[in-house]
């Protein structure tokens, strides 16, 4: 039964195009509702009010124009929201300011919804030989070890962004 719940969440994860995120301004609490109803089943990316002011503050998102947030904003919030529960503050900064110089934030983040549904839609068949979502001890060592491998593997990609 557990493992029919994990996949059904894992296959009903969705972000919005960037086209259907609201372009009229939405204020502080509509941002965080909105966003927050995309993640229903995955409690650790929900985020806050004070979250959001704390992005705004740090600079990690611009400030809202007369206390409303644009399509820009709210699809860099997305990003954060996702991101956050893997990368430090610092190396969020750094993957927006590369995002930057490399393309508009429309483009940049199509290109990581696109990515972000290919994996996590792709989980299922992509861990089905060696993960069957049990709760044995094996399973949970096997899950742990890639995403510490993953961890440690961006913890070196973002020191070489910091040295340069």
């Amino acid at each position: 039964m557990r493992k029919e719940k994990n996949i059904q969440a894992m296959q009903g994860f969705h972000l919005p195009a960037y086209t259907e995120i609201p372009d009229v301004g939405l204020y502080l609490e509509q941002v965080v509702k909105y966003i927050n109803s995309f993640f229903c089943d995955f409690e650790e990316m929900k985020i806050t009010n004070s979250m959001v002011s704390n992005y705004v503050k740090s600079k990690l998102v611009s400030n809202p124009h007369k206390k409303m947030y644009s399509r820009d904003q709210i699809a860099v919030l997305f990003f954060i929201a996702i991101a956050k529960n893997v990368l430090s503050m610092e190396y969020i900064r750094i993957c927006l300011q590369e995002r930057t110089t490399l393309s508009t934030i429309e483009e940049a983040y199509s290109a990581f919804v696109k990515k972000m549904h290919d994996t996590v839609h792709g989980y299922k068949e992509a861990s089905s030989a060696s993960c069957d979502f049990s709760a044995n001890e094996e399973t949970a060592l096997n899950n742990i070890t890639i995403a510490v491998a993953n961890k440690m593997y961006l913890e070196r990609y973002f020191a070489q962004f910091k040295k340069a």
